[in-house]
């Protein structure tokens, strides 16, 4: 979508290496075959549910260099009980679109930042 790949250049410019992904499938693969430090996760993708996307990597052995990936859940919908549900489910956090992306960037370097140093 055009908001992705917005995204995608924005981070991009602020030096990060993006891989975006469209569907459930391409994620599983990609999470199996290479190391991330975070995933955003656009939680009303078409044909993925996030809670079960989540669920399935963070219990998923065949992610286990990912497993434990730092997960952002965004989404148009300020839905309480949609993110609670996400955030049972191992999403570490939420953010409401429109993105602001400083908002995002201080979140994305939060989680990862903790990850390293733990």
């Amino acid at each position: 979508s055009t908001n992705s790949y917005t995204l995608h250049k924005i981070l991009e410019r602020k030096g990060h290496k993006v891989t975006t992904v469209s569907e459930a499938n391409e994620l599983f693969t990609v999470l199996q075959t290479s190391k991330f430090d975070i995933l955003l996760m656009d939680v009303s993708l078409n044909d993925l549910n996030a809670v079960e996307l989540t669920n399935s990597i963070r219990s998923g052995i065949e992610f286990s260099d990912n497993y434990d990936i730092p997960i952002i859940g965004l989404s148009a919908n300020a839905d309480s009980f949609e993110m609670k549900e996400n955030i049972a489910a191992g999403m570490n956090d939420f953010i409401i679109k429109p993105i602001n992306i400083e908002l995002l960037l201080h979140k994305m370097n939060e989680l990862t930042s903790k990850k390293t140093h733990s």
